[in-house]
């Protein structure tokens, strides 16, 4: 196997301002410790060399044995193992398993932990409120931001702010919250689907797979006699397990980032829906099929692209980046191939792709290949999903990365709170002067902010919150919790349920579906 990063080793650096030489130890994965620079000091304010990295596109941040890309294509390994031979026949919480604790469990640690998850998957009737009181215009992104956090107010018992530090040293408590955060983050989803659609929300069933429930939740429209595609079941499962895990991407970062601060998991939860929503992270989708929205229809393609030449447009999906999961976005659109062949966004998504692929402008020059955001993207709409909605379900995906660098990062002794050095260019030391003597014609003076009236900015109508929780758009409804005693839902007892050892309780709460709300 070939060393990462050139393997371990020494680097002499010779500093030509002091003439000094310095020695620096090279990990065998080709890293060296930052405080090592910091030592190299040439007189001044004593303080030691920093690196000026934008985006840490060459630091790393923390130590992790979840994931990593290996091999000549680049493939993704989740835990070592390559994640083609998990596509397809390894379960969602079998490989969200796998990438929290380390390895496959067992037919029955697994068996308990599909139920522990699906004992946690209902939603408090507070967090229901919270989805359905919002703007009709709320992007589903910013919705799922709205229900992690509100999950974290019902939850203070486990909040650090709260009951203190030392809360999330406990194996039990963390993994109840995983339990709860997986669990939760599905059905969450739903929610958001049925405010965005105006659809029909159905409780979710203990009976049905994760991804089974994802389609029962979402299509269902208040059929509880909804049985969910095997093919688009078999297709959702593949496109949870692809997405679970992308090592540290911003998303993750994110989620890393603030739980060195101390928060609790659903803020954290909430920070990286924030991050992965932008338009450089996961909104590409959105943005791949606002792009294929506005071409049209195949026909329309070559007009597209020569515009994207003449730099009028932005070609979106695609990039000199890494291909390795290329072929196996392509395998989950051979396995829709019968569904949405009518879909004129769909059939100009693969007329783009063929016509860059045999464009010497954009595969030669500019080495344009179409990423997986841009194939994820032609999964998401054969899956029938809203444009806005396809970053949704990769939120739902990462979850499980999102939990496994949350618990890495809990019992790495190493964590710290992030707080990234700066280079500071501004003005070093000013003094204070009067209004009286400023002068608003001095060139050392900036340009203030245009200022806008407060008419402008002012709703002219804000909605009132009705008490029972119903959404003023017609057409929605709600979801309201009961204590109907015998409704399966999240218990809040000692008693748990054992995976691994590990101790998976649940909270109080069942479902009742309310009318349509008028």
């Amino acid at each position: 196997m070939t060393s990462v990063g050139g393997g371990a080793g020494m680097l002499t650096v010779l500093d030509g301002r002091t003439g000094k030489q310095h020695s620096i130890e090279v990990s065998a994965d080709g890293f060296i410790n930052a405080s090592a620079l910091k030592r190299i000091t040439a007189g001044g304010d004593g303080v030691g060399l920093r690196v000026y990295d934008p985006g840490y596109s060459v630091t790393a941040a923390a130590c992790s044995s979840i994931s990593h890309r290996a091999g000549p294509t680049g493939m993704p390994h989740y835990r070592g193992i390559p994640v083609n031979e998990l596509l397809g026949r390894a379960s969602f919480t079998e490989v969200a398993y796998l990438l929290i604790y380390g390895h496959l469990p067992t037919r029955d640690e697994l068996a308990a932990y599909d139920q522990s998850i699906t004992a946690h998957s209902y939603i408090p009737k507070q967090v229901q409120q919270v989805i359905y009181t919002m703007p009709s215009t709320t992007h589903p992104m910013t919705l799922m931001m709205a229900g992690f956090t509100a999950l974290g107010a019902c939850y203070l018992g486990q909040n650090p702010a709260v009951a203190g530090q030392g809360v999330y040293k406990s194996a039990e408590v963390q993994d109840q919250l995983i339990a709860r955060v997986l669990g939760k983050v599905s059905t969450l989803a739903a929610l958001v689907y049925h405010k965005v659609t105006g659809s029909y929300p159905t409780p979710p069933k203990a009976s049905l797979s994760y991804a089974e429930n994802f389609l029962y939740v979402v299509k269902a429209d208040g059929n509880q006699d909804y049985c969910p595609d095997p093919q688009l079941v078999k297709v959702v499962e593949m496109l949870l397990v692809l997405l679970a895990e992308d090592g540290l991407c911003c998303s993750t970062a994110a989620v890393r980032h603030l739980a060195s601060s101390g928060v609790d998991v659903f803020t954290a939860m909430a920070g990286g829906a924030g991050a992965l929503a932008g338009i450089n992270d996961g909104g590409e989708l959105e943005a791949v099929l606002n792009m294929l929205q506005e071409i049209g229809t195949p026909d329309d393609v070559a007009a597209f692209l020569q515009q994207v030449k003449n730099g009028h447009k932005q070609l979106c999906g695609f990039g000199p980046g890494n291909q390795a999961a290329r072929p196996l976005t392509e395998q989950m659109l051979e396995e829709l191939a019968g569904l949405h062949t009518d879909d004129p966004l769909m059939q100009a998504g693969l007329a783009l792709q063929a016509d860059v692929a045999s464009d010497e402008f954009f595969c030669a020059a500019q080495q344009q290949h179409p990423g997986p955001n841009f194939h994820t993207a032609l999964v998401c709409r054969a899956l029938g999903l809203p444009i806005q909605y396809c970053t949704v379900i990769t939120a739902v995906a990462r979850a499980a990365g999102w939990c496994a660098h949350w618990k890495e990062s809990l019992l790495d002794p190493a964590t710290k709170i992030a707080r990234p050095q700066q280079d500071y260019r501004g003005h070093w030391v000013r003094h204070y002067e009067s209004l009286s003597v400023r002068d608003p014609q001095s060139p050392d003076v900036p340009e203030g902010p245009t200022l806008v009236s407060p008419q402008v900015l002012e709703d002219p109508w804000s909605p009132e919150v009705p008490e029972d929780g119903r959404s003023m758009v017609p057409g929605q409804q709600v979801l309201i919790m009961s204590e109907a005693s015998g409704t399966m839902g999240d218990r809040n007892s000692s008693s748990s349920s054992s995976t691994g050892g590990r101790a998976m309780g649940s909270d109080s709460s069942y479902y009742s579906t309310l009318g349509r709300a008028a």
